[in-house]
């Protein structure tokens, strides 16, 4: 009769330790929200543990032979415990994995949709930045992209010291300069702008 209570005491211990593992694991679980290499670790220690938990309930109920029917029942809820255990673990990683494999899929997308943006651009763009009286336009004079030297095209408002002037679908790069009022070119070298380009200048005038 002692060895037989010596034998419960001991499912009794294991019957602890899962509490503790239960919780052990739900904290984990929280904290590793962000972690799923921490959870694949934690998944084949858990594993191990389960089969000693097993092992060791086998061995306690064969040398438990007096209370068979109570060992049983113990034997049957450890059991159920361990399966909830190992089932919760195999879901929290599977969760995890989907959630990362989808955020991984939707970054490759977004990023293939960029690229794909970049390689269709072919417009060619010129800021220019200048502080002009109000009365005065920027206009721009060159060749390429349907530009003349002869007669300029008006830059777009944008904003204060802030002027564009675009083209879409351009099929040739434009080399430009920057008139003022279509009539006084900027200090410099020509501008030369390639299709799919963006440039940039703060344009200079001579004093009139």
């Amino acid at each position: 009769q002692e060895a037989v209570d010596r034998q419960l005491q001991g499912l009794d211990t294991v019957l602890q330790e899962l509490d503790a593992l239960s919780i052990t694991l739900t904290d984990l679980a929280q904290k590793s929200a962000n972690s799923t290499e921490k959870m694949e670790h934690f998944r084949p220690e858990l594993q191990n543990q389960l089969k000693d938990s097993h092992t060791r309930i086998d061995s306690l109920l064969e040398n438990a032979q007096g209370k068979v029917s109570a060992h049983e029942s113990l034997s049957e809820k450890l059991n159920q415990r361990l399966e909830s255990l190992e089932s919760k673990v195999n879901e929290l990683v599977t969760i995890r994995t989907d959630t990362v494999v989808s955020e991984v899929i939707e970054d490759e997308s977004e990023k293939s949709e960029i690229a794909k943006s970049e390689e269709n651009n072919s417009s060619i763009t010129l800021i220019a930045h200048l502080n002009i009286d109000i009365s005065s336009t920027p206009y721009v004079r060159g060749e390429g992209a349907g530009l003349s030297w002869n007669v300029g095209i008006p830059m777009k408002f944008i904003e204060i010291g802030k002027w564009e002037w675009t083209v879409e679908n351009a099929v040739e790069p434009t080399s430009c300069r920057i008139f003022k009022d279509d009539s006084l070119a900027a200090k410099g070298d020509d501008i030369v702008i390639n299709v799919g380009e963006r440039a940039e200048v703060y344009p200079v005038f001579p004093e009139e």
